[in-house]
């Protein structure tokens, strides 16, 4: 986590950096380390501050690769790379992976584009089968139980508010 979160802010600055906000440097720094809570994170010991990281640099990478700054590089191969890696860390992050794929798409690569879709769609096809050949659901169950959808009738959603107050009002 240390590490992780060292790596997020270096790459953080770097980021401002690029974009010529060095005399501002001084306040967005520490307003990034106070608003993103890096301390309770820190010890935790789960993977929240890998993802902060790989997030990042998955945005970086990807803003840069929308953009046509950069011709000739490795970063296309690195995208590659570093998806599997961040929806491997946690889910959610196949969000960020879609967006940027579909503008990509919007840019006409379409093969970077599928890749980097697929990149990011392989740990949770391996999961799901290696899940499912042991009699598993194919997404694991924290993720099932979150995803619970109201009923599309009226008792189905009072019970659904209903259960949000609960949730809110009650220890």
């Amino acid at each position: 986590n240390i590490i992780s979160q060292l790596a997020s802010i270096i790459l953080t600055y770097r980021i401002l950096k690029q974009f010529n906000v060095s005399e501002y440097l001084s306040l967005i720094l520490p307003v990034f380390i106070l608003v993103i809570p890096l301390m309770p994170i820190l010890f935790t010991g789960m993977e929240h501050s890998a993802q902060i990281f790989f997030a990042l640099l998955f945005i970086m990478l990807g803003s840069s690769l929308i953009s046509c700054e950069v011709k000739g590089s490795n970063t296309a191969l690195y995208m590659v790379f570093i998806t599997p890696v961040l929806t491997g860390l946690r889910y959610e992050s196949m969000f960020l992976v879609f967006v940027v794929s579909m503008l990509l798409l919007f840019r006409k690569k379409f093969f970077l584009s599928l890749m980097i879709l697929a990149a990011g769609t392989l740990p949770i096809v391996i999961y799901g089968v290696i899940s499912t050949s042991n009699g598993w659901f194919f997404l694991p169950n924290p993720i099932l139980l979150k995803s619970s959808l109201p009923e599309l009738t009226f008792p189905g959603a009072l019970r659904f508010f209903h259960r949000a107050y609960l949730n809110i009002t009650e220890p």
